[in-house]
């Protein structure tokens, strides 16, 4: 049960602070290059960091699952690229919290492919955490702009990715192969959107666009990891950690102020995240084991 929770939801929130990272050091790099040139490199690395490992055997990328790895990798590659698209031209809080509204339909989605029940109290919990991140963003959809319809259209894909990821890891699927045919995919979809635009980085630039690799190479590992060891319900509510650790990094590096209603948000995602892991975390990491 103890190594359970370490491989799981600790695994889960450990991922969720880096991707905060991930995303502060993305913003800082699209002052001056591209999203989707951002979000190209951040792919090519990991690409290159799997091929690398595979060459001297430490991965092994044979699959009996590529149909399903193919899939996603195109809705998961779609839906970084938004996102990163969303962080260059809007705020970072926001494309991230629109981009991790994805656990809404990943459980969704779960329901159907998965037949994971859902009771009541989990339900709630969801609940609680949607309208924390209704608090904490504040949203006003009479004048939603591009980079935030970018972010919610890249939350809706993320969740049918999520949900995939989960069977993979069911099917015993590593979760390098998972991680690689994202990258794969993800490189592809980038590079022709970043291509019309590219922009050569100099040292700074170049060095922020690596520190933005290394961060997504390690957070999206340890997702895919996780999701082996607790339910998609649960690692989605948790994984919405990582819009708390990007408003302390806004507040603490960009100088942002959260508002009151920004701070019950706050309280209320990470309630909701306590709640449903105190719920479903015995039974559903058990079940997974």
């Amino acid at each position: 049960m103890a190594s359970s929770i370490v491989k799981g939801p600790l695994q889960m929130i450990a991922s969720s602070l880096f991707f905060a990272l991930m995303a502060y050091y993305a913003k800082l790099a699209s002052a001056q290059i591209p999203g989707a040139e951002v979000t190209f490199i951040r792919f090519a690395l990991g690409v290159v960091a799997v091929l690398f490992l595979a060459a001297f055997g430490f991965v092994d990328l044979r699959t009996r699952h590529k149909g399903l790895l193919v899939m996603r990798g195109t809705f998961g590659g779609v839906a970084v690229l938004l996102y990163f698209l969303a962080l260059a031209g809007g705020s970072m809080t926001n494309s991230t919290i629109l981009n991790n509204s994805y656990p809404i339909f990943s459980t969704v989605m779960a329901v159907f492919t998965l037949q994971e029940g859902i009771s009541w109290a989990t339900g709630l919990s969801l609940l609680v955490a949607w309208i924390g991140v209704g608090f904490l963003i504040h949203p006003n959809f009479h004048h939603l702009y591009w980079p935030d319809l970018m972010g919610l259209i890249s939350g809706i894909l993320s969740g049918v990715a999520v949900a995939m990821v989960r069977e993979l890891r069911i099917k015993n699927e590593s979760a390098w192969n998972v991680f690689f045919y994202l990258s794969l995919f993800g490189c592809i979809f980038s590079l022709l959107v970043a291509l019309p635009v590219w922009v050569w980085p100099d040292w700074h630039y170049s060095l922020l666009l690596l520190i933005t690799g290394i961060l997504a190479l390690a957070a999206q590992l340890m997702m895919t990891s996780a999701y082996k060891y607790c339910s998609t319900a649960l690692g989605g509510v948790l994984s919405m950690t990582t819009m708390v650790f990007t408003a302390v990094l806004g507040i603490c590096l960009v100088g942002e102020r959260l508002t009151l209603g920004e701070s019950v948000g706050a309280f209320l995602i990470i309630f909701g995240s306590i709640w449903v892991a105190w719920l479903t975390g015995g039974s559903k990491l058990k079940a997974t084991e």
